[in-house]
């Protein structure tokens, strides 16, 4: 259709006060020019979206929402209403992969090129507003009423990024963590580094006319979209499909009886931590997580029968320090926990857990000073990959200190089976505590260890690792140390005679066990 031939809108004022009103309501755009698309009411769940996208003066937008809800057809939408009013010059269209992007950008160009409301009333998409010798159709990228749209995958450059003077002023990212690279640490952490250094600086730095839309669901604890919900300087929506109780929340969306039969197949097939990611929001269910709030036993340091068996030297305290392992350590959370352990009464204490940015003489400060506060004597230390390099300076220090602290160096091991893989290892330490717990036999400082439970309850993708890992190598550090817990009913029936009879032959040995 020839610009000649676009429709008259001066001829139907009625038409023009709606077209004005789609400018600034998405919603409203999204059922006049793609009905068949958005065929369906709305719940009040896409009007929290349409309101943020529509209403908020802020840069920064980032919406996590459940599966299904449409959240690829709305970026979309948002795309080709800017396209068609001329709100943007530059929108690069990000997700997983190139190929992805790809394939919503053609259903984008489609949608423009054969919807009959847009061809009517904008003209034909080829020829409207744009002339020359560019690739206006490359599957690449493509121009539309003076707007080009370019599909990126997740590492590809943004910044730097101009076209004809124009950066990008409408970035969306639309499902751009994939599901099994963001459980792997390593890939999680450069896709960040990217996000961050990269993709968030295309757009104009001289001025504030421009957006960022960012819609997924939340796939990890330590994923982009956990850290956008958090940032001060992004206007985040967080959107479930239902409460704690399962009780929809948008019942002309998803109704109940709906809702109950997806419920019932994820826990037959034993998925509901699928079903927290892809519904709740949530990267771990809390209905069948390893650890839960009810495992949670606590003491107070003040308590008299603790005390007494602290003095008396039934509970034997040791410190368990697991170091960043970065280039920059301070860049890194290390981690520092204290453990207590009474083997004849078969518990464990955590008296302190804390994860903490250190220098690496400043780790070794403050794991000692933390054995002196506690009066432990034994120390484990975490040297995988350090060598003499990290083992050095802490017998050095212990040395130059002149204590009588006997430093025991631990291993990290690879994972098997399930814990295959980079991250495994740490996966596998922390599961072997899950035991423990179920058993009632770890009591937790109430004064000090929030921060080590939510680690714990988001396990396995919490967002950060420091202090369960640390308290996990416990295990490793009784194991070399020979530690196992008594049977309660024959503990009263020893003598002083016999259990000095066994101190002394326990001290012909070399390890921590003569302590």
């Amino acid at each position: 259709m020839a610009i000649s031939q676009q429709y008259n809108f001066r001829e139907n004022e009625e038409l023009m006060d709606t077209l004005a009103m789609c400018v600034g309501n998405t919603k409203l755009f999204c059922k006049t020019f793609f009905p068949d698309t958005f065929d369906i009411p709305f719940s009040s769940l896409h009007d929290q979206i349409f309101d943020l996208i529509d209403n908020s003066d802020c840069n920064y937008k980032v919406v996590e929402a459940p599966r299904g809800i449409g959240k690829t057809s709305i970026a979309r939408a948002l795309a080709a209403k800017n396209i068609l009013f001329r709100l943007s010059h530059f929108i690069p269209y990000v997700s997983k992969s190139e190929t992805m992007a790809m394939m919503q950008t053609e259903n984008l160009k489609n949608e423009l090129r054969y919807s009959p409301i847009i061809r009517k009333l904008f003209g034909d998409l080829k020829t409207v507003d744009y002339s020359g010798d560019d690739p206006q159709f490359s599957k690449k990228g493509w121009i539309s009423y003076q707007t080009l749209i370019m599909p990126r995958g997740n590492k590809q450059q943004l910044r730097g990024l101009n076209w004809m003077s124009f950066r990008c002023d409408l970035p969306i990212f639309d499902d751009l963590e994939d599901d099994e690279e963001v459980q792997n640490e390593e890939l999680r952490a450069k896709l960040m580094e990217l996000f961050f250094s990269s993709h968030i600086k295309c757009v104009p730095q001289h001025h504030r006319k421009w957006q960022i839309f960012y819609i997924d669901t939340l796939k990890h604890e330590d994923s982009i979209m956990a850290h956008l919900l958090e940032a001060p300087e992004w206007e985040s929506l967080r959107l479930s499909i239902c409460d704690d109780d399962f009780k929809t929340l948008a019942p002309n969306f998803k109704p109940q009886i709906i809702l109950d039969r997806e419920l019932k197949e994820h826990r037959d097939k034993k998925m509901m931590d699928v079903f927290a990611r892809e519904y709740m929001g949530q990267a771990t269910s809390k209905e069948d997580a390893a650890f839960k709030e009810e495992m949670f036993h606590y003491y107070n340091e003040t308590d008299k029968g603790f005390l007494e068996r602290v003095n008396d030297g039934y509970i034997e305290t040791v410190v368990i320090v697991d170091p960043a392992k970065t280039a920059k350590m301070y860049n890194a959370e290390s981690g520092i926990v204290v453990w207590g352990v009474d083997t004849e009464k078969n518990t464990f204490y955590l008296r302190e857990a804390r994860g903490e940015h250190f220098h690496p003489d400043e780790l070794i400060a403050d794991a000692l000073n933390t054995c002196t506060r506690y009066r432990a004597r034994v120390l484990g230390f975490e040297k995988t990959g350090l060598g003499e390099f990290g083992t050095f300076p802490l017998l050095n220090e212990i040395s130059r200190r002149g204590l009588i602290i006997e430093p025991v160096f631990l291993e990290a091991r690879s994972g098997k089976g399930e814990f295959s893989g980079v991250g495994g290892g740490k996966k596998g330490r922390v599961a072997s505590m899950i035991g423990f717990y179920r058993q009632g036999l770890v009591f937790h400082n109430e004064a000090n260890c929030l921060p080590y439970e939510m680690q714990l309850l988001a396990f396995p993708r919490p967002k950060r690792w420091d202090m369960i890992d640390a308290a996990a190598y416990i295990i490793e550090l009784l194991e070399k140390g020979l530690r196992y817990f008594e049977p309660k009913d024959e503990c009263d029936n020893v003598s002083e005679e016999e259990f000095a009879e066994l101190m002394v032959e326990g001290s012909e040995e070399d390890d921590w066990r003569t302590i």
